[in-house]
């Protein structure tokens, strides 16, 4: 992995400067065979989770970037065209899923879903009640509204919040119990877990030369200890990591409640 380390490097300087990831990123993952992750990993014979766990060393902003493209054919086959999930909701502290199908003489789509990286891919793939069952249903982004964005600076993209209100559909064929749709989301979860693993190491050799880590608990409190007041230059490559680490536990903290919420 040693010529997509240094390139992952570059990128990560890159995206450092530049304030965000550039879509045009995707075609410098593409000439290293890493854009679509699980063939990489199975040309390496290693898993998915343990590559996300050296991105996440090497750069946080680009694992999760690879982690949302390729989620969807990781977790549930789909490969038609670029997507991210929509299956994170802003009602996950009430339910698990908020967003219904309802049919009257046609059927609509009501709800509003958490996306992010919108703008690299052309779907998302959104998950609904139908009664007792969860469906899944792809949907083309230029028919959805964003309500409300929110900048993600240490992993360099954005939170969008997608309001779906009387969206006209077919009643899809891809139908889940609620027990296999939680297994969908604690295998997302499991994928987060390895990305925000790798990247609480490298914020630990951040800090080991300066500090003991048997006296710190959390890489926050290293790097706090380690660096002091230098820590809350918003520009330093070390608050780059931090902020990236911050943002990641919070979107693993939004799934776990979600997960947790699911009741058979």
């Amino acid at each position: 992995m040693r010529e997509e380390i240094f390139l992952l490097e570059q990128l990560t300087v890159r995206v450092h400067a530049y304030g965000r990831i550039e879509p045009e990123v995707t075609d410098s993952l593409r000439e290293i065979g890493i854009l679509d992750l699980p063939r990489y990993c199975e040309r390496r014979n290693l898993s998915i989770e343990e590559v996300l766990g050296r991105l996440g060393y090497f750069s946080p902003q680009i694992g999760f970037l690879l982690l949302q493209l390729n989620a969807p054919k990781i977790l549930i086959g789909y490969n038609k065209t670029s997507a991210v999930l929509g299956f994170l909701e802003p009602t996950f502290t009430a339910t698990f899923l908020g967003t219904k199908i309802k049919r009257r003489k046609e059927t609509f789509l009501y709800g509003t879903k958490i996306l992010t990286h919108r703008n690299f891919v052309n779907q998302t793939i959104i998950s609904a009640k139908l009664g007792s069952k969860v469906v899944l249903i792809p949907l083309h982004l230029d028919d959805l509204t964003t309500s409300y964005e929110i900048k993600l600076r240490g992993l360099r993209t954005e939170i969008s919040y997608i309001s779906i209100d009387e969206y006209p559909i077919q009643i899809p064929k891809n139908v889940l119990g609620v027990d296999n749709y939680r297994k969908l989301l604690i295998r997302y979860a499991s994928m987060l877990d390895a990305l925000i693993s790798g990247l609480k190491k490298r914020i630990a050799d951040f800090s080991k030369d300066f500090v003991d880590e048997e006296k710190v608990s959390t890489p926050i409190e290293s790097s706090i200890e380690a660096f002091g007041i230098h820590i809350l230059n918003e520009e330093s490559f070390v608050r780059f990591f931090i902020d990236a680490y911050l943002e990641l536990k919070a979107i693993r903290s939004t799934l776990k409640r979600t997960i947790n919420n699911i009741q058979s």
